[in-house]
């Protein structure tokens, strides 16, 4: 008889351990249950995910969700698809129980309103792609507290307000992306503590102030994009110091200063620099034929000054070098060099020099050497005289058009792309 009760007791011990466990669980399958539910209550329309509809199908089949297969996560949702789907309306903060989500992705669609500062309690939160809608006010700093964010993805909306100097906490973050937004402020110093940081999107805002310092120490980096924005001053030194830099997007800004005379050997794995529109000057680095991956070298209308490198041929990779309207000078035969070292370049399709102040009597025969790819030749604006290379035509694929005026010529069009060939 003791035995009994001894064996009743320990079995009722372990049921009450057991229930709240239990309870607990089910709430949360309950919780996620309601938190769709809310979720699809605020989208229109409603019929655009069907299956959410039928009331014997458990949530975790429903279209666009995906439940959790380990212990801990079994039953509870951990990744919401509902992109490309037309959708308006807002973002129920209900999306905030959620809270086994790790990839939450509305983008492509026409959401309204603000941003839930609920998302700040998605802790095991990966990926938030939002991008392409029409989502407004600012970016919520509860979003901080998604410390195992790797991709955050705010770009194409109406987003106001100031990137909050605390996503500068996000460690494990490789993506920000808040492009063609109405942001305005400066870049808070903090985004230098984004340690994985590889790609870095800001373009078209309203941001204002100076690239940070800090920025340099994102030596992961890949991507650097402010393009179209306010910002001024001089390219923080550190920015050129990434070696793992490939992209770096500067244009449509007050940028000024001088570019340092060894970038071509700190950016050994650069492809593409554009930073047209700017206040730049002094010379191109005779280092940047170092930076043996360049393929876009984009500076039009700066004060860029000095002569070309000759021996910028050895970027056998370029396709574009684009510099209308600066400074740069050629009037002796060394300084036209780099006309011959371009020649080595088979994949030369841009080549504007438009609006310098480079002067030849003869344009020389060395242009016909150019890549058989070259669509664009734009030496208009130049002090530049005398005759048409006559091989030129067979030479590279600017077609035939041609218009002299007093012993000069004006327009090559191209064959296939619309191009020009300006020299007066």
């Amino acid at each position: 008889m003791v035995f009994f009760f001894r064996t009743a007791a320990l079995l009722l011990q372990l049921f009450l351990l057991s229930t709240p466990k239990t309870f607990a669980k089910v709430t949360s399958y309950t919780d996620d249950h309601l938190a769709l539910l809310s979720i699809k209550a605020e989208f229109q329309p409603s019929n655009s995910f069907p299956s959410w509809n039928i009331s014997d199908l458990h949530f975790c089949q429903w279209e666009g969700v995906t439940c959790g297969s380990s212990q801990d996560t079994a039953g509870r949702v951990t990744f919401l698809d509902l992109s490309n789907l037309g959708l308006t309306g807002t973002m129920s903060p209900d999306v905030g129980s959620l809270t086994f989500l790790r990839t939450l992705n509305l983008s492509h669609n026409n959401l309204k309103g603000h941003l839930p500062e609920e998302l700040g309690r998605l802790s095991h939160l990966e990926s938030l792609l939002l991008w392409q809608n029409s989502l407004e006010g600012r970016i919520p700093a509860d979003l901080a507290n998604c410390s195992n964010l790797l991709r955050l993805s705010l770009g194409s909306n109406k987003l106001t307000g100031e990137i909050p100097a605390e996503l500068g906490t996000l460690r494990k973050l490789l993506v920000l992306s808040l492009h063609n937004n109405n942001i305005s402020g400066s870049i808070p110093p903090s985004l230098g503590n984004l340690s994985s940081l590889i790609h870095l999107d800001l373009v078209r805002n309203q941001l204002s102030g100076t690239l940070p310092l800090s920025l340099g120490r994102l030596q992961r980096l890949k991507h650097i994009s402010v393009t179209r924005n306010r910002l001024a001053g001089e390219i923080p030194s550190t920015i050129f110091n990434i070696s793992s830099l490939s992209r770096l997007y500067l244009g449509y800004n007050f940028f000024s200063g001088v570019l340092p005379p060894d970038m071509g050997n700190t950016l050994v794995n650069l492809e593409v620099l554009q930073a047209f529109r700017n206040l730049l000057e002094g010379p191109i680095p005779i280092s940047i034929a170092n930076a043996s991956k360049l393929r876009e070298i984009v500076m039009p209308y700066n004060r860029l000054s000095g002569t070309l490198p000759g021996d910028i041929g050895k970027l056998t990779h370029l396709s574009s070098l684009s510099l209308r309207n600066n400074r740069l000078e050629a009037r002796t035969a060394e300084d036209w060099e780099f006309l011959n070292s371009l020649a080595k370049c088979n994949s030369l399709q841009v080549l504007d020099l438009s609006y310098n102040k480079l002067e030849l009597g003869v344009l020389p025969n060395s242009i016909i050497k150019l890549s058989t790819q070259l669509r664009l030749l734009g030496l208009a604006g130049n002090n530049i005289y005398g005759s048409i290379p006559a091989d030129i035509g067979r030479s590279v694929n600017l077609g035939s058009y041609v218009s002299h005026r007093h012993h000069s010529f004006n327009y090559w069009h191209a064959s296939k792309v619309p191009s020009y060939l300006v020299i007066e």
